[in-house]
């Protein structure tokens, strides 16, 4: 337990080290009460000491009484001990933060619960210890490096596919240029009002490039030929190319448009990690159903929207808007198979505390 003897006016939030957050904690940092605590995930009307917020001095009783009775060991934890000396008002979390704390065991085995913001870990299995599933996303990108640093980077497989096989596979082959059978720039650009600056990552040749306002627009790209024809194409853009190593420039809005399908498992979390660093808008534009994924040339490594949303929850950013529509190429029955043939958008944006804490 917790000595309080503190300023009156400081205020405490308490997590155990076997929790989770997977979801900015905005809404739960504005709790104005006294002391909240969890309702314990199997004894309804008992309380669970895995969460707790508390103000002050407020409940002081609870760390005297204990004091007093000798620091005795406590048979059920120290949620017994604040169950027998309640405090006189107590808000409990899951009620007054509905849809925002679960535990992995009774609600989050097969996957996080949307909108979640905290997953205890209460008894066993420790985080650690979940080896499959959407755990070890979370837990990777909160153990590894990436949190202060992105890890060292060296270049990929398919990196080297895409820097070699020049413009060759950027578009299907349809005979049109947009196969998607819209403008996709003209459509894509709507999830970026309020952007002063926009960075596409993967531009390939330029084809959005010419929906945005040229001082407001950036491309970059890891194929040389790909950067040389948009820069042609498009004479007052601004375009660059860069490597997998390479950090992206700060901005306000970043787009990877059909791009991220591109990019396998193992090196998606760090390259997250530097879109986290930069953007405090993250918009993701392609197919996302797990069952496109194949091998070949180019590999393709589809996902479903929610390993995104994990992903950059984990990193502080919430998914605030999704939209599909459907993309010509693959609408129709030669594609269907029961696979999503939809363009799947998904528009991603910092924290408020993120934010706060970079200003």
């Amino acid at each position: 337990m917790v000595s309080p003897d503190r300023k009156p006016d400081s205020w405490f939030l308490f997590l155990d080290l076997d929790t989770l957050i997977t979801g900015p904690l905005d809404p739960i940092l504005q709790y104005q009460g006294n002391f909240a605590i969890l309702r314990d995930f199997y004894r309804p009307q008992g309380f669970g000491s895995g969460v707790m917020m508390w103000r002050g001095t407020t409940n002081v009783h609870l760390w005297r009484n204990y004091q007093e009775a000798g620091f005795p060991e406590i048979g059920g934890g120290d949620q017994i001990w604040i169950e027998k000396n309640r405090p006189e008002k107590v808000d409990l979390l899951q009620d007054i933060f509905p849809g925002r704390i679960f535990s992995f065991k009774a609600h989050s085995r097969d996957a996080m619960p949307s909108g979640a913001a905290i997953v205890c870990f209460h008894g066993l299995p420790r985080p650690h210890e979940v080896q499959s599933g959407w755990v070890p996303l979370v837990w990777r990108i909160k153990t590894d490096a990436a949190a202060a640093a992105p890890p060292a980077i060296t270049e990929t497989p398919e990196a080297a596919f895409w820097k070699s096989e020049g413009t060759k596979h950027i578009i299907p082959p349809t005979g049109g240029k947009d196969p998607e059978g819209f403008p996709p720039g003209e459509y894509i650009k709507k999830f970026f009002i309020g952007c002063a600056k926009i960075t596409e990552i993967g531009c390939g040749t330029g084809r959005l490039a010419g929906a945005f306002e040229p001082d407001r627009y950036t491309g970059m790209d890891i194929n040389p030929a790909a950067i040389e024809i948009a820069a042609k194409a498009h004479p007052h853009h601004g375009f660059a190319q860069i490597s997998e190593a390479d950090p992206f420039p700060e901005t306000d809005g970043m787009l990877f448009y059909t791009v991220l399908l591109h990019v396998n498992d193992s090196a998606l979390p760090a390259l997250l990690g530097k879109a986290a660093t930069a953007a405090r808008r993250i918009v993701i534009a392609e197919i996302m159903d797990r069952r496109w994924r194949r091998g070949g040339n180019p590999p393709v490594y589809n996902r479903e929207a929610e390993d995104y949303t994990t992903l950059l929850n984990a990193l502080g950013f919430a998914l605030v808007t999704s939209e599909r529509r459907p993309y010509e190429r693959y609408n129709n029955e030669k594609w269907w198979a029961a696979k999503d043939t939809r363009l799947t958008t998904l528009v991603f944006e910092r924290s408020q505390l993120l934010e706060s804490g970079r200003a």
